[in-house]
């Protein structure tokens, strides 16, 4: 079984997407001891004084922690996706034996327009599965035939915080049949999918 997006692709997506995070995630710790430092010292200090001592809390603690926040988060998320690559089945859980699917691709379903759900989707002849991590125990598996089963790239128009927090890029695959559809982000979209369709046998 052949892995279609490697690990590296996702190297340039995870760039963008820790930076952006930890600007937001400094700013929003910012902003907040920034206020709890005015709060603090106002009657101590006078307001004026207070407000500029508060800013300069305020950006030291922001640059701080967000720095570090991504740093620690950035590597634990290393981790475990060099887990999912490895295919660990404490992470990634188990292939049904009654499948032969010919590639697997690490990625995650749209579970709104802004949150995902991380795992694994699995393609072959008898069509796709898609197994969630084990940590995402409340999200079903998904299992689509490959007759009628409709393969093709869409443009994922988020908001700002779909744009910060969901490690995509601006196309997402989708898959379904008739009404039913699951979108899925990962590298490469344009790419993959000849391949998933010809996995499937569609010609």
């Amino acid at each position: 079984m052949q892995t279609l997006v490697g690990r590296n692709s996702y190297a340039e997506i995870e760039d963008g997407f820790w930076k952006r995070a930890r600007k937001v995630i400094g700013t929003i710790f910012g902003v907040v001891m920034c206020l709890a430092s005015i709060i603090q010292q106002a009657s101590v200090l006078g307001f004026g004084l207070a407000l500029s001592f508060g800013l300069v809390i305020g950006a030291v603690t922001g640059i701080c922690f967000g720095w570090l926040w991504a740093w620690a988060m950035r590597r634990s998320a290393r981790k475990y996706f060099d887990r999912v690559y490895a295919g660990d089945s404490g992470v990634i859980g188990e292939i049904p034996a009654n499948r032969k699917p010919v590639y697997r691709i690490p990625c995650s379903k749209f579970v709104t327009n802004n949150v995902t759900a991380g795992g694994v989707l699995y393609v072959g002849k008898d069509g796709v599965q898609f197994i969630p991590h084990r940590r995402y125990r409340d999200e079903d598996p998904i299992e689509l035939e490959p007759e009628n089963l409709v393969v093709w790239a869409k443009d994922w128009k988020p908001n700002w915080w779909g744009r910060t927090f969901v490690a995509s890029g601006p196309r997402i695959l989708e898959l379904g049949v008739g009404d039913l559809r699951f979108r899925f982000a990962l590298p490469d979209v344009d790419v993959v999918i000849p391949r998933i369709r010809d996995a499937l046998g569609h010609h």
